[in-house]
C-alpha cells in the first residue's frame, strides 16, 4: 500500500466527475476506457518534446499519439478507434490534427473540468498520504472545503443557460442550445452577458433575430461590432487571471476582488 501511495504521489491523478455517468461514452465500456486513457494521457501544463528530430511544443490539454497507439492501448480495432475519434470531433469534445506521422489531440474545455485539481495535485497528495488513502475528489469526504467548492461552482454558472435563454427570448431548439451553451467557458459567458444587449438592440424586427443556435456556433459574441465598450476590460483582466494557473485559494481570492473592481456579480 505504501509503494502504491509513492506511485500516486509520482503520476498524479485526474478529475472525474459524477456527471459521466449520464454521458453517451458511458454506454460504451470501450470508449470510456479510451476517453480516461486521453484524459490521462493530456499535458497538464505546457511541454515540449523532440519528434522525428523536431522540437515541437504540446499544450496543456494535448498529446501526441497515432491512430495505432489508440488502438493498442485502448483495446478498440482500428476502425473502432477511428469511429470514435469522429464521434469525439462531431460532439466537440477534441480538436484532431493528423499528419503522415502522427496525430495530435487537443481536449476541448480541458482547463474547466482539470485546471483547479491540478494547481492543488501535490498539496492534496501529500495531506492524503498521511491517511495512506489514495487521492479522491468525492465530495464526500471534502466536507470542510465547501464553502471552496460552492464558491468555485458558482464561478461555473456565471450567466447560467437560463439566464442567456430569457435575454435572448427566442426560444427555438432549447434542448440543442442548452447542450452547445453547457459547453462555453466562463469567458465565453461572461463576453455574451457584456455584448447580448448590444447585439439584441441592433434588432428592429425579431424575425431577423438569428436563431439562438446560428448565435452559438458562429460565436456573435465575439463580433468586433460588440466589442468596443469598456466592459470588455473586465474580460481581458478575467483572462489574465485565468492564465495566471493559481492555486484553487488564490485563484478565488483574486476573482472575488476583481469582481468586487468591476461590480460583477
Amino acid at each position: 500500500m505504501i509503494q502504491e501511495s509513492e506511485e500516486n504521489y509520482k503520476t498524479g491523478w485526474i478529475k472525474l466527475f459524477r456527471s459521466i455517468k449520464k454521458h453517451w461514452i458511458w454506454s460504451n465500456e470501450k470508449y470510456l476506457k479510451c476517453w480516461i486513457w486521453f484524459l490521462l494521457e493530456a499535458n497538464y501544463q505546457e511541454n515540449k518534446m523532440l519528434f522525428s528530430g523536431n522540437l515541437i511544443t504540446v499544450e496543456k490539454g494535448q498529446f501526441i499519439t497515432s491512430l495505432k497507439h489508440i488502438s493498442e492501448s485502448s483495446k478498440l480495432s482500428i476502425q473502432e478507434a477511428r469511429h470514435f475519434l469522429s464521434l469525439l470531433e462531431k460532439d466537440e469534445m477534441i480538436i484532431k490534427i493528423s499528419n503522415t506521422q502522427s496525430t495530435k489531440i487537443t481536449i476541448c474545455n480541458y482547463g474547466i473540468y482539470q485546471d483547479v485539481q491540478q494547481t492543488n495535485n501535490k498539496r492534496t497528495t501529500n495531506e492524503q498520504q498521511t491517511n495512506n488513502t489514495p487521492p479522491t475528489t468525492n465530495k464526500n469526504v471534502k466536507n470542510d472545503n465547501n464553502a471552496e467548492e460552492e464558491e468555485e461552482e458558482e464561478l461555473k454558472t456565471v450567466f447560467s443557460f437560463d439566464d442567456f435563454w430569457n435575454l435572448y427570448d427566442k426560444k427555438l431548439d432549447t434542448k440543442s442550445c442548452s447542450e452547445k451553451y453547457s459547453k462555453l467557458t466562463e469567458i465565453d459567458r461572461l463576453r455574451i452577458k457584456e455584448t447580448l444587449p448590444l447585439y439584441l438592440a441592433t434588432i428592429k424586427d425579431k424575425q431577423y433575430q438569428k436563431h439562438p443556435k446560428t448565435y452559438l456556433n458562429n460565436q456573435c459574441w465575439n463580433d468586433e461590432a460588440f466589442n468596443k465598450n469598456e466592459s470588455t476590460t473586465f474580460i481581458q483582466e478575467f483572462e489574465l487571471l485565468v492564465n495566471k494557473n493559481l492555486p484553487r485559494e488564490q485563484f478565488l481570492i483574486e476573482n472575488k476582488a476583481l469582481r468586487l473592481k468591476y461590480n460583477q456579480k
